[in-house]
């Protein structure tokens, strides 16, 4: 027994010798020291003040975000675990998992796992620099989003530059939740200094979660959608020197079709009544308007985006396009036997964007962004019954936002100081739709 203990000692030790342990930091956090707001529900102006990461809800007084990393590898073997505090908490951040390699092809993962292998990202402007406007946040998974999972992830390389993939969240229930239901799978080609291609299927069993529970997804007519994918695909075009062009598209097999009801809320007409200018509920002062209910239904809506960047000297140009197509847009007439008429998802969402940076030194630059979407693109806020017994859709108000701001990098570190403005609560913690500014500073560390 004292020589096969002494045996595993000796093969620990001398695989601890091409082992490589890196411990790592990062943290982010945006204080906004004035907010200009808007009005409250009393009428009055506003100024407040807020801070979180830039991704996170200013309410509340967080501050950032910090974590610390840690990870080990040998050659066929290692293992990630984040550690991050946020808002009042200390838990797990994005990784907790192990891996090997049976093979040198091919990978195991298994754990928490924050999957993006294929995602299609543009990052620039508010997004990456400072507060992200809200109803505006493009950048990461424009057309194909992230796939992170806690459950498992295979990894296979046959040759060099082609891979395959496949990543399930593991659930105690039906083995077809874990196996398909929310699960991808990924192809992708790298051409060296011309392009980065791939494709992503997600399954799908005719339900999504939601507050942790199913919602069931149906056609028009009611029947359950049942079995179907969501068909995902990019390209990273690099193939001329200082442009980078990215285009993908996200298209689901039903088409669009597949809807999910959300839940119905009535406000009497004497209480509430749609803002159609506003794009919300509000206080139905004057008794004027009929029934309004709240319940609208969501699609699998087709999207389709595109990016590019040109560097020219010491400006970089940065141009976004994101569309969601086919959104739906309420019920129409009932058919002539008194029943429902379908749903009508013909709505064609939006957001553009453009920004220039000026890299005045390898450290200090001006970073801007303008973006604009339609109200589509926003969504739908509650469905207007009118006299003809058709369903008319209100969706939120479309949204203007810009930045403009100084941004100076450091030894392992960045800081950023500018002024943010929009349109329709387009900057952080407005109250209202009218014009209102903030005035957001950034500060990241890494180590």
């Amino acid at each position: 027994m004292k020589k096969i203990v002494g045996i595993l000692a000796a093969a620990a030790l001398a695989t601890s010798a091409f082992a490589e342990i890196n411990v790592s930091s990062w943290g982010r956090t945006v204080v906004i020291p004035l907010n200009f707001a808007g009005e409250n529900a009393d009428g009055d102006k506003e100024v407040l003040s807020g801070a979180g990461a830039n991704w996170d809800d200013a309410a509340g007084g967080k501050m950032g975000k910090d974590g610390v990393s840690f990870s080990g590898s040998s050659e066929n073997a290692g293992m990630a675990l984040d550690i991050a505090y946020a808002g009042s908490s200390l838990g797990v951040g994005d990784n907790a998992n192990l891996w090997v390699k049976p093979v040198d092809m091919l990978k195991l993962t298994f754990g928490k796992v924050d999957y993006n292998n294929g995602r299609q990202d543009f990052c620039y402007g508010t997004f990456d620099h400072t507060w992200r406007l809200q109803g505006m946040a493009v950048g990461e998974g424009l057309s194909v989003g992230g796939r992170g999972v806690t459950g498992f992830v295979v990894n296979l390389n046959p040759i060099e530059n082609l891979w395959f993939d496949y990543a399930a969240g593991v659930k105690a229930d039906k083995a077809y939740k874990t196996l398909w239901d929310g699960a991808s799978f990924g192809v992708g080609y790298n051409i060296p200094e011309v392009a980065k291609i791939r494709a992503v299927v997600i399954g799908k069993d005719g339900s999504y979660e939601k507050d942790g529970s199913y919602v069931k997804q149906v056609t028009k007519d009611g029947k359950n959608v049942g079995c179907h994918a969501i068909i995902q695909a990019a390209a990273d075009i690099t193939a001329v020197e200082n442009l980078f062009i990215t285009v993908g598209a996200s298209v689901p097999t039903t088409f669009g079709n597949a809807y999910s009801l959300n839940s119905t809320t009535k406000y009497e007409t004497t209480k509430y009544k749609l803002d159609e200018d506003k794009g919300t509920i509000v206080v139905d002062k004057d008794n004027s308007s009929g029934k309004v209910e709240t319940n609208t239904a969501d699609n699998e809506y087709i999207k389709a985006s595109l990016g590019a960047r040109y560097t020219l000297d010491m400006l970089t140009f940065n141009a976004l396009f994101d569309s969601k197509i086919g959104v739906v847009s309420g019920k129409a007439k009932p058919n002539s036997d008194g029943t429902e008429g379908d749903y009508e998802n013909n709505g064609f969402g939006y957001l553009l964007g453009f920004g220039v940076d000026v890299n005045f030194t390898d450290s200090l630059a001006l970073i801007t962004d303008v973006r604009f979407t339609n109200d589509v693109y926003q969504g739908v806020v509650g469905t207007k019954t009118n006299n003809d017994g058709s369903s008319e859709a209100i969706y939120n108000r479309g949204k203007f936002g810009a930045y403009v701001g100084i941004e100076q990098k450091l030894t392992n570190g960045v800081f950023g100081a500018g002024v943010e403005m929009g349109t329709n609560k387009a900057v952080i913690e407005a109250l209202d739709n009218s014009f209102t500014v903030a005035i957001p500073l950034m500060i990241q560390v890494g180590l």
